[in-house]
């Protein structure tokens, strides 16, 4: 992991600002949630450990409270305007779906970011996005940011798929009325 972080970030990263982007979808949650806010706000600290000095770690929180969905969010145009500008060494965020969850949101902020030399820091990994095999697994993470599942659920729904289907019960059907026609198998029959 070491090594793979080493390759992907430079002293030409480390000049430029890193980006914190947190944000939570509902204004209850902000106060509910507080842990997973707390979360969030832990990223500084990695960015500071990545290489990073403290008064280059900016933050950006005025987007609390919004739906990832929402297209009026001010915090990401202005991240999207500071990676574009070439300002952004890297962008962090717990998962993909508290950056961006619409598709045209994620390709602009992943294309911004290849197009100027920017990394992504999702929770664990580092991204960089000019990269073919990081763009196949941010790809991936903006599917799962965009259908509502993000990483801890994930590992929960693999080890549903590890454990094997689900038993259902079978409502059992009424019966039909006297001289109605049902169909069985591939022959018809009268009741």
């Amino acid at each position: 992991m070491k090594r793979n972080l080493q390759a992907k970030l430079t002293a030409e990263h480390l000049v430029r600002n890193a980006y914190l982007y947190v944000r939570q979808a509902c204004r209850h949650e902000t106060v509910e949630n507080a842990t997973r806010i707390g979360r969030q706000y832990a990223l500084r600290e990695r960015a500071i450990a990545l290489g990073w000095r403290e008064e280059q770690v900016v933050t950006i929180d005025c987007d609390l409270g919004q739906s990832g969905c929402s297209a009026r969010r001010a915090g990401f145009q202005h991240l999207v305007a500071e990676v574009l500008r070439g300002a952004a060494g890297v962008v962090m965020a717990p998962d993909a779906s508290r950056l961006a969850r619409r598709l045209s949101d994620w390709q602009v902020l992943v294309e911004s970011c290849a197009t100027t030399g920017t990394l992504l820091l999702l929770d664990d990994a580092l991204f960089d996005p000019s990269r073919p095999e990081d763009r196949l697994f941010l790809g991936l993470e903006r599917v799962f940011s965009e259908s509502g599942i993000c990483r801890r659920p994930r590992r929960k729904l693999l080890a549903k798929t590890r454990r094997g289907p689900r038993e259902r019960r079978v409502r059992r059907a009424k019966p039909e009325a006297a001289g109605s026609v049902a169909r069985h198998g591939e022959s018809w029959r009268r009741l």
